[in-house]
């Protein structure tokens, strides 16, 4: 099966979406004028569905009418989901927005770099990505000895009835005294 190109996929959406949406709000005006007193649940669930369907549809049908969009910024965020547990799904964001890209665009993007994309407006159907820059990776935050992580994760292990029975060690291995109060007298 051959990939859509970004125009095939909106129109696949709103071949989709409008004919539901259609019918969703044709069964709810039904139930409406006809028996609308014998089922709100059904109806609040159908009215819920129209709601999806058609805000899809318009979005869908709304970008069939506009041009895509060049956008620049940079990726504040990047992530993989599944879609209806069958395929995974890539998307970024980029200026409060969000946009599905493929997987080899996916894989060479990372969050902060500068990016332009061509895109539908209303549903974020991507045409083109591009990466323009990569910001220089930071210096690593300089990290405490090893001392203070050791002692860290060995008290952490250690209830504390054990910590007070089992003398402390520092990293080159000497015991600390136990700090015991004098004899009074």
């Amino acid at each position: 099966m051959r990939e859509l190109t970004p125009r095939g996929r909106l129109l696949r959406d709103a071949a989709i979406y409008t004919p539901l949406f259609l019918a969703c709000m044709g069964i709810l005006i039904w139930m409406t004028l006809d028996a609308g007193a014998r089922a709100p649940v059904g109806m609040v669930l159908l009215a819920g569905m129209a709601f999806l369907f058609g805000y899809q549809s318009l979005q869908s049908l709304r970008d069939l009418r506009e041009r895509p969009l060049s956008i620049t910024g940079a990726i504040s965020r990047r992530w993989t989901k599944r879609d209806a547990f069958v395929s995974k799904s890539y998307y970024i964001t980029v200026d409060r927005a969000i946009y599905r890209i493929p997987v080899q665009i996916y894989l060479d993007l990372l969050v902060r770099d500068e990016v332009g994309i061509v895109a539908y407006p209303h549903t974020g159907t991507v045409l083109s990505v591009e990466r323009l820059s990569r910001p220089e990776p930071e210096e690593p935050a300089p990290t405490a000895g090893s001392k203070g992580r050791l002692r860290n994760l060995r008290t952490a292990r250690l209830s504390a009835p054990a910590r007070k029975s089992e003398p402390a060690t520092l990293a080159e291995g000497a015991a600390v005294p136990d700090e015991t109060p004098p004899p009074a007298g």
